[in-house]
């Protein structure tokens, strides 16, 4: 559904690509073509590991959908609220290569682990109810 498109992105959603000999870059956002550039320039120099995937996904974003899809619901703001006063709330999986196989990575910020611990405990009150 295109309205639902537009207020999950907005009216105009960025997409940057890049290409290289031996890659595919893309990013989402306003900020894609720097974010690149930084990207493929780090890649380019001398002795520089570049992963095969590596993701960086900041959670705040995906709770303000929350808050904006659902007006009825009381926890998104809340865990919107702790996000932001932490600044620390971003998800970073990625995958590194290895003889015979390969080595995935998910590092989780201090801010998105306390939204767990929020979580476990909104569980355990709901069910003492």
């Amino acid at each position: 559904n295109t309205e639902q498109l537009q207020d999950l992105f907005g009216d105009d959603l960025e997409i940057t690509l890049g290409f290289s000999n031996n890659a595919v870059y893309f990013a989402l956002g306003e900020d894609g073509v720097d974010a690149l550039k930084e990207i493929v320039d780090e890649s380019a120099k001398p002795k520089s590991k570049v992963m095969p995937f590596e993701l960086v996904a900041a959670v705040k974003y995906l709770v303000e959908i929350a808050v904006d899809q659902d007006e009825d619901n009381k926890v998104a703001p809340m865990l919107l609220e702790r996000l932001e006063k932490s600044g620390k709330e971003q998800v970073r999986p990625s995958l590194t290569t290895i003889p015979n196989g390969g080595l995935f990575r998910m590092e989780i910020e201090e801010g998105v682990l306390k939204l767990f611990g929020i979580g476990v405990k909104m569980a355990q009150a709901q069910q003492k109810r």
